[in-house]
């Protein structure tokens, strides 16, 4: 049953969306909006808008947008309803009384029911006789039984159906367990637990909610780690083991280990900002969610080589995320396990003192790399070092690290700075030709999943998204618009669907708003109509732009498809530059 829209409008009313979304987003004001960085990909420059005029979000970067229940479902990573129930919660506002059929929302309890409950029965098998030989293990790897317990290690029995019967006994339907990824089906269509023999590490979100495990082989039998698959309740590439510790030690920085272990070691010796990825290499997703806990990642990998091409390719992502990046040199050790060990915490905390930049890092394996005192080597060193160094963003920056190559090789400061520029100049024509040639392919050729037939009928439904724009701007217009348009006149289906919701809407009385439109519509369409939206907040369109352009439509009266397959490159260009308008320029 859909949620009545006088509720909808109350929850949107109890909720303005600019308080939603700043605990969220650093907001400062540009106008009559609200900008800030987008928590929902990497970047420096603000692209992210809020509109209160509109109740409404939009991100020129990624094209994510919508309204607060949009902004709320993909920020943490909950169900449509999940988000309402929050939103209602926060404003005091009860939910209607007749109920909302929300299947997902109740599956998504079972499956986290089933994960709670395998975590209790792993748990219960570490400290029981089954598990003497796992828990030896891990007090052999100096963990406190206080730690055991804080972190709810478990022990998976080396059995094919322990867990599954346990579960079953409980209720759980084989639907549910496996869509939990606790058990696996064979070729026969039979059931076994998933982790066998394996030393279980619950994986813990935001909210206290086991959403997953982390196996370590206690055999020979598998891979040394086995995760789990992903599920309703459980995305890799978003999670990151321990942040619902970390994140309550309010402090600026965090610290990425290379593994479950390794991050219950360093809490253990007193660091709870520690936290690992989960099975995974490090993620734009998991780069964007530390960014809203701290401003500083230090990395702690392993002294390994894989541990320092790990390093090397986690860098570029963190700082892509507007985090600084430091980078723990571990001597006498080959992890922070092990060096805790050897050396103890206070030892420890000194290196998280002296960790180096990510660029003093990378310049000091450069230099261990190369032999600057030959020909050879000094030219191999000045070569990458340039190529490093036209990498980083900040002109400052490269100005200090240029000084420090030009010191050490002898080679004259200008002639290096030279170099550099020039290289960045060159890897900007090819972005740039790259980004046009992108969005021509993009343009021309790829399906708009939203509005298919745009690539067909391109005056038609650029007429359509003007006609949706302005009745949205002037709702009074719409019964006049009835009169002259049926939705039968849209060539999109997504534009009919809109068009009559707004018929809808309007006949009921009731304000059109993005909320309205939010739990019958995907995702991808809020974020459209949110785009529209944004693309025009500067240019008000009057009840006649209306009539025009439904004038338009009808009359076939814009430059057509046909018209830009005849554009040279250079005329495509300039088009594509006047269509695709930039919103952080015009503010």
């Amino acid at each position: 049953m859909a949620l009545p829209e006088e509720f909808l409008d109350r929850l949107r009313a109890s909720n303005d969306i600019e308080s939603v979304i700043s605990p969220y987003v650093n907001l400062r004001r540009r106008g009559r909006t609200m900008v800030g960085l987008c928590p929902f990909h990497g970047e420096k420059t603000p692209s992210f808008v809020v509109y209160n005029d509109t109740q409404s979000f939009y991100c020129f970067g990624c094209g994510i947008g919508g309204d607060m229940i949009t902004f709320v479902k993909n920020i943490e990573n909950i169900s449509y309803m999940e988000a309402v129930k929050l939103l209602a919660s926060k404003a005091g506002l009860p939910l209607p009384e007749d109920g909302y059929d929300d299947r997902a929302a109740a599956e998504r309890k079972e499956l986290l029911s089933a994960n709670r409950e395998a975590a209790l029965f792993f748990h219960k098998s570490l400290n029981s006789p089954i598990g003497a030989a796992a828990l030896k293990y891990i007090r052999g790897r100096g963990l406190k039984d206080e730690t055991i317990v804080k972190y709810g290690l478990g022990f998976a029995p080396d059995s094919w159906d322990s867990l599954y019967k346990h579960l079953k006994s409980l209720g759980f339907s084989d639907y549910i367990l496996y869509k939990a990824a606790l058990i696996s089906k064979n070729s026969r269509g039979g059931y076994f637990d998933f982790f066998r023999n394996r030393l279980i590490f619950p994986i813990i979100d935001l909210r206290g909610n086991v959403v997953a495990f982390g196996g370590r082989d206690l055999g020979d039998r598998g891979p040394k780690y086995l995760n789990s698959n992903e599920t309703p309740v459980y995305k890799k590439s978003q999670t990151l083991f321990a942040l619902n510790v970390a994140k309550n030690t309010k402090k600026d920085y965090l610290i990425l280990t290379e593994g479950y272990m390794d991050t219950i070691a360093v809490h253990q010796a007193g660091f709870e900002e520690a936290i690992a990825t989960c099975g995974t290499s490090l993620t734009e997703e998991q780069a964007n969610v530390m960014a809203k806990y701290a401003k500083e990642v230090i990395l702690s990998y392993d002294s390994d080589e894989a541990g320092q091409k790990a390093t090397a390719r986690a860098t570029p992502i963190l700082k892509k995320a507007g985090l600084e990046v430091r980078v723990l040199r571990i001597t006498g050790a080959k992890d922070p396990d092990e060096y805790i060990k050897k050396f103890g915490a206070i030892r420890f905390k000194n290196l998280i003192e002296e960790s180096l930049t990510a660029a003093d890092h990378q310049f000091s394996g450069m230099k261990q790399k190369y032999n600057i005192n030959t020909e050879e080597g000094r030219i191999n060193y000045l070569n990458e070092s340039v190529k490093f160094i036209s990498r980083i963003p900040s002109k400052l920056e490269r100005e200090v690290y240029i000084a420090k190559i030009a010191n050490e090789t002898g080679v004259a400061k200008a002639t290096i700075t030279e170099t550099v520029e020039r290289m960045i100049k060159r890897e900007d024509r090819k972005e740039e030709k790259a980004r046009w040639n992108s969005e021509k392919s993009s343009y021309r050729f790829r399906q708009d999943k939203v509005s298919p037939e745009k690539a067909g009928n391109l005056k038609e439904v650029v007429c359509e998204e003007k006609i949706i724009t302005a009745l949205f701007q002037n709702q009074g217009h719409i019964g006049k618009a009835k009169k002259n348009l049926s939705a039968e006149d849209f060539v999109s289906d997504f534009h009919k669907r809109v068009y009559n919701k707004m018929l809808s809407l309007f006949e009921n009385g009731t304000e059109i708003s993005l909320t309205q439109f939010s739990e019958e519509f995907s995702g991808a369409e809020i974020a459209r109509l949110s785009q529209y939206l944004a693309d025009n907040d500067d240019m008000r369109y009057t009840p006649e732009d209306a009539d025009r352009y439904i004038e338009a439509l009808k009359s076939g009266k814009q430059k057509n498809a046909e018209d830009i397959k005849k554009m040279s490159s250079e005329e495509y260009m300039e088009y594509m530059k006047k269509l695709i308008k930039s919103k952080t320029d015009r503010g």
